[in-house]
């Protein structure tokens, strides 16, 4: 399913992506939560990479190495969307109810 089929759909989810960050790099770590029905509200791309430390600033620089692609699922509506893995998510058929 393409991004323009995908938006507005019905969906439940397994996993979340949460965001990590060391002394030396950022990335997104993918966490098992209870599956939770929502709705597909955007898709994203997050950048990982690394950060880089210089000794006479207190300021970071950050090297980008990839993306991580994602979708932003809401769960209710008045709660922010959260970022769902590509393979942390199905699709509800039409018949099936939210809950």
């Amino acid at each position: 399913m393409n991004q323009k089929e995908l938006m507005g759909k019905k969906v439940v989810v397994s996993k979340q992506l949460l965001k990590c960050k060391t002394n030396s790099k950022v990335y997104h770590q993918a966490r098992e939560i209870p599956l939770q029905d929502g709705w597909v509200t955007g898709f994203r791309n997050l950048p990982f990479g690394d950060l880089i430390r210089y000794w006479d600033n207190e300021e970071n620089d950050f090297k980008q190495r990839g993306i991580t692609p994602c979708i932003l699922v809401a769960l209710g509506p008045r709660q922010n969307p959260i970022r769902v893995p590509l393979d942390g998510f199905e699709v509800k058929s039409e018949q099936e109810s939210l809950y």
